[in-house]
């Protein structure tokens, strides 16, 4: 057996020292000697039989790891060869260390679906022809990504059968890998053997290292499989940005859009389609087995990634369909200026130009929408497979940004159209040059198509914020820019404006009863006194959690005269009616209080609470609203918005109450209300609107912009 020994250190000097060829004349010696001993029924000395053929393995991979797939063709075909030869000599070797069956089996166990790894790494990474034209070299590498693909799906196979195989091969060598990493003491010493020489410590420490080697492969093989299907999704993702870079054959922006988007359409879609269906395989996967590493995450992200991809090129393309709306403009504007009938370099006369201005227009609004839809696409991923990190966060930004971003792009060029299309109808009263009614028309077109695809774009922006519950600062600027467009159809989304109303020393009192007068608006209550705040035990509103103070008439104010009435004890009732007035002799007391607030916006919401000691009545500039019906201090009444609505009026309002404390206790009145309000400015942006004038465009000339614009591209659902 020690030749065997002494085979395998001379091929590893060899080895360490640089001479490969004898280091494998040397190992060769080693592993023969040991299958001579073993056919003759001797030791074979079969640890160091395998550490030899796992050096003679290291030694061949060095040689397949040297390999390189350069041009030329030929060049690439021999070394293709090569490394083929080379995995079947390598995978001969690693079955022989296993069948050793020594600690080194689970690395070749390990290395068996390495090297399927690696063919695959060098196989996708190969040189292409360049000789070749892009697009040959496009395809070229299309085809290499495709078979790529499938050399890796074949090592995750290989990978999977290692998962398999460690325990089985554990459990043949004795090894149980179910058991907690670390032994209890008791099991790796004999303490009731008196001769320790009979103690094979070592022994069970090459047990322990051998179980601890058998982990250490088993989870590498593990995340191998997730690694390996990421790499795969790599690859169709490879595939989808080459396809993305392919340039259009065509000089025309019409043309080039449209290429794009039949691009788009037959290449980049089911390319994404496939991509995204790798990533997901590697999420389910290794769920399947127990993973969770990067792999795994960074696949969740480029699930995301990727799907938005398509999403920034529709958005690429609507901007450079607007860039091109106003290169159009510009041969218009020229064309305008020239004869009737006179055309440009490409033979388009006026007319021609328009339909191409129009055809921008239409671009720049769908393409918009199909980018918008990409993102939801993105979103419903999101949630079908519980994927949650920031990248949600940024497609919902982006989602609702270019709504924003596009449309003030769109809102400016009306704009312009607008004050074009005032200009040239101007020049044609003047000079009745049928050019600049042509333009007037072309422009007045321009300005309706631009804001009706503006509110389409915000109105589609909104029903996404809703069904995705977005917040965010581009959802603010949304919401702005519809309150503009329509302020009172957009108020649920406006802050309104909150007027609180109570009880409290700045409502002003009287005890003289002013026929049909003191409640009204226009009463003049100047000579009024302020109310005085009274203490109160009892918190009605508690369950508002508010608790406004009671109100009733200032102490001072009294006279003698005031109070002189008769009772049966007049002690009893000294305390009380101090607070109390005499009203007509009679031994009932009433109050009137007035309270005036102003609205500035336009109420659209609100209540009122109130209770009093006992019965009270309650108006609104004027206009009876409740009788306290209980006349219980302890209850509390309510006035809901619907009760008082269409008495509020924009500027000065007044609340009044009057109270009668009929067993003169002077517990007073307490009220507590709210009104919502829209702010003024957003009721200013509504009436501009309303004052705004309809464009009034003469028949004929609605007439004529039907025909120019029939021959235009039909642009309907998603791109």
């Amino acid at each position: 057996p020690r030749t065997v020994t002494a085979f395998y250190e001379r091929g590893k000097y060899y080895y360490e020292n640089g001479m490969p060829e004898k280091a494998k004349i040397e190992l060769n010696k080693a592993i023969k000697r040991s299958e001579q001993l073993a056919a003759a029924g001797k030791d074979a000395n079969a640890y160091i039989a395998a550490e030899a053929l796992n050096l003679m393995g290291e030694i061949l991979h060095q040689d397949f790891l040297s390999v390189e797939l350069k041009q030329p063709p030929s060049n690439i075909r021999s070394n293709l060869a090569k490394l083929k030869t080379l995995m079947k000599q390598l995978s001969n070797t690693y079955r022989k260390v296993i069948a050793y069956a020594s600690p080194r089996s689970f690395e070749a166990t390990y290395n068996l679906a390495k090297i399927f790894e690696e063919y695959a790494d060098k196989f996708v990474s190969q040189e292409i022809d360049p000789n070749l034209n892009p697009d040959q070299q496009f395809v070229a590498q299309l085809k290499i990504n495709e078979q790529g693909y499938q050399l890796y799906d074949k090592a995750v196979e290989e990978y999977k059968n290692v998962i398999k195989a460690i325990p089985a091969l554990a459990e043949k060598l004795g090894i149980d890998l179910t058991q907690p990493v670390s032994q209890p003491q008791s099991s790796m010493t004999d303490t009731t053997a008196t001769d320790t020489s009979n103690v094979r410590v070592t022994r069970v420490a090459e047990v322990d290292s051998a179980r601890m080697l058998a982990i250490k492969w088993h989870e590498k093989a593990k995340s191998k499989v997730s690694e390996l299907l990421f790499k795969e999704a790599e690859l169709t993702a490879t595939s989808l940005y080459h396809t993305l870079e392919i340039k259009a054959p065509f000089k025309r922006p019409l043309e080039i859009i449209l290429f794009k988007i039949q691009l788009f359409d037959k290449a980049a879609k089911p390319a994404i389609k496939k991509s995204i269906a790798a990533h997901l395989r590697n999420i389910q996967e290794s769920e399947e087995l127990g993973l969770s590493n990067k792999y795994v995450e960074e696949s969740k992200r480029q699930i995301l990634l990727i799907s938005n991809v398509l999403a920034e090129q529709y958005e690429q393309l609507a901007y450079y369909a607007l860039d091109n709306y106003k290169t159009e403009i510009n041969k218009l504007v020229d064309l305008i200026e020239k004869d009737y009938g006179v055309t440009n370099e490409f033979g388009e006369d006026y007319y021609a130009v328009d339909n191409n201005a129009n055809q921008m227009i239409d671009f720049s609004h769908e393409l918009s929408k199909s980018s918008m839809n990409s993102y939801k696409q993105t979103l419903d991923l999101g949630i079908q497979y519980n994927i949650q990190n920031d990248l949600i966060k940024t497609t919902k930004n982006n989602m609702i940004r270019l709504s924003v971003e596009m449309t003030d792009r769109m809102n400016q060029e009306a704009q312009q159209a607008q004050e074009k299309a005032d200009y040239y109808r101007v020049r044609f009263d003047s000079t009745q040059n049928y050019n600049y009614d042509d333009a007037a028309g072309f422009f007045e077109n321009y300005f309706v198509q631009f804001n009706n695809y503006s509110k389409e774009l915000l109105d589609l922006a909104y029903q996404l914020k809703d069904q995705y519950d977005i917040k965010n600062i581009w959802v603010n600027k949304l919401i702005y820019k519809l309150i503009k467009l329509d302020p009172l159809a957009y108020s649920k989304e406006i802050e309104k404006e909150r007027l609180i109303l109570q009880t409290d020393s700045s409502w002003v009192y009287s005890t003289t009863y002013f026929p049909e007068k003191w409640n009204l608006i226009d009463f003049d209550d100047s000579n009024w006194q302020k109310a005085a705040v009274v203490a109160s035990t009892e918190n009605q509103f508690a369950v508002l959690g508010v608790n406004p103070k009671a109100i009733w008439v200032q102490m001072q104010t009294q006279t003698q005269d005031t109070l002189n009435f008769q009772a049966t004890d007049s002690t009893n009732l000294a305390d009380t009616t101090m607070a109390g007035a005499n009203i007509g002799g009679s031994m009932d007391t009433l109050v009137f209080f007035r309270k005036t607030f102003y609205l500035e916006g336009k109420p659209v919401a609100g209540n009122i609470y109130v209770t009093a000691d006992e019965d009270f009545r309650i108006y609104l500039n004027g206009e009876y609203l409740l009788d306290d019906e209980q006349n219980n201090y302890l209850v509390l009444d309510t006035l809901d918005y619907f009760t008082f609505d269409i008495y509020l009026k924009q500027g000065k309002n007044v609340l009044a109450i009057d109270v009668e404390d009929r067993d003169l206790t002077a517990g007073g009145v307490k009220l507590y209300g709210y009104i919502d309000a829209l702010p003024a400015d957003i009721l200013k942006a509504a009436e501009e609107k309303a004052k705004e004038q309809k464009i009034v465009v003469d028949p004929a000339l609605i007439k004529r912009i039907n025909i120019l614009n029939k021959d235009r591209i039909a642009i309907k659902g998603e791109l």
